[in-house]
């Protein structure tokens, strides 16, 4: 007979709650550490739901670092207007012109990489 131990209990309980009641998100269902991150940007301060209606046009028109890095500060201001991401559209700006200079247009894939990133570890 298995007994789960009060640690194995608490994850399996835990477990069960996410399968039952789990959200998808767009950031989700890619492992894709760009989209993540772009998210990541996005979810601060701002509904997980609003994200979500807003992400999959703005990757559209923004389909890698190297788009969004040179992209019109302005127009991307304004297409986010909603979302309240004035500053945090410079940030982000900013951000990818750091990955695309530094690691050639690749998130960074190590956990001391990721937080040396200005803007992403604030």
């Amino acid at each position: 007979m298995f007994v789960m131990n009060r640690d194995e209990a608490i994850v399996s309980s835990l477990l069960e709650w996410h399968r039952r009641n789990r959200r998808t998100f767009p950031w989700r269902e890619k492992r894709d550490p760009y989209i993540v991150l772009v998210a990541e940007f996005f979810l601060q301060r701002t509904p997980a739901s609003r994200v979500a209606s807003f992400l999959p046009k703005f990757l559209q028109k923004f389909p890698s670092p190297e788009k969004l890095a040179y992209a019109d500060p302005s127009y991307l201001e304004e297409l986010s207007h909603t979302l309240g991401l004035k500053k945090r559209i410079s940030w982000l700006i900013e951000t990818m012109k750091i990955v695309c200079n530094k690691y050639d247009g690749k998130i960074p894939d190590t956990f001391e990489n990721l937080i040396s990133v200005p803007n992403y570890s604030s």
